[in-house]
């Protein structure tokens, strides 16, 4: 019965966030997006910093050491568990990070994040930018911008679609290590 409150109260977050933006299908509502989600369900890690409420599958891919200049992409399909202990998807977000380091040890983070209802359409973007010194104390603000699929200039939107696309083209191709490819 627990299992079922935590499950409900996953949809019914989802629901509310999922509500904040107008949604418009994105360039991953085709046959290829739930052959995606299916495989993460089945052959994604559990995330490890999970909300007690939530559950999550990922795979994730990271070019280098954290203390080295890398790309670090992670796509997580996020639910709750039914009176049977199945997991059940509730919506999923892609995460592409490039994180560079300077010659002094200070850092530029530029991030995007997805967030995708299970049918492939996109119902949030975030896109922002920071900077950190060697202790990780962040020294220039956000630059943080919410992107919903609508009003946007023609420019910005052709740049969230080809970021879209890019990812969801990365994780379509991914084979994660230890999971032979077909």
């Amino acid at each position: 019965m627990m299992a079922h409150g935590v499950l409900i109260a996953a949809m019914a977050l989802a629901a509310v966030s999922f509500g904040r933006a107008a949604a418009a299908a994105g360039p991953a509502v085709d046959g290829r997006w739930p052959l995606l989600l299916n495989r993460i369900r089945h052959e994604g890690a559990p995330h490890p910093r999970n909300p007690p409420w939530m559950e999550s599958r990922r795979f994730q891919k990271v070019s280098a050491p954290e203390t080295e200049s890398r790309t670090a992409n992670y796509i997580n399909l996020w639910g709750g568990r039914d009176e049977d202990g199945e997991f059940i998807p509730v919506y999923s977000t892609m995460n592409s990070e490039v994180w560079t380091l300077d010659a002094v040890g200070n850092w530029t983070i530029d991030q995007w994040l997805f967030t995708k209802r299970l049918d492939g359409s996109t119902s949030e973007v975030f896109h922002r930018s920071w900077n950190t010194d060697p202790r990780g104390i962040q020294t220039v603000p956000d630059v943080y911008h919410i992107l919903p699929r609508t009003d946007q200039s023609p420019e910005d939107q052709a740049k969230i679609d080809a970021k879209e696309n890019e990812l969801v083209d990365f994780w379509l191709s991914f084979v994660p290590e230890g999971v032979p490819a077909d």
